[in-house]
């Protein structure tokens, strides 16, 4: 192995470019769909559902939380194949 090439046998550069687009399109994708779930249900709330507007915004409140979770998990994997390569 020379010191241009990782274990996958392509330049490391190459590996490190695919992680950090991993992490940005990662935060681009979460900061859409927490966009998204406030202009959903904002749109659609309607008048005569059970729900008042304390549920509704703790039920727009767990779903970004879910997102942002599942962001951070995909962030933390995308770090460690930046790091390892």
């Amino acid at each position: 192995m020379d010191g241009q090439r990782g274990k996958f046998g392509c330049k490391k550069w190459t590996l490190i470019v695919f992680a950090v687009l991993g992490m940005i399109s990662t935060v681009i994708m979460a900061s859409m769909a927490t966009t998204l779930v406030d202009t959903y249900v904002d749109e659609n709330y309607q008048i005569g559902h059970p729900y008042t507007d304390t549920d509704i915004d703790s039920i727009k409140s767990s779903a970004k939380t879910f997102i942002y979770a599942a962001a951070i998990i995909a962030l933390l994997f995308d770090l460690m194949g930046a790091m390892g390569a």
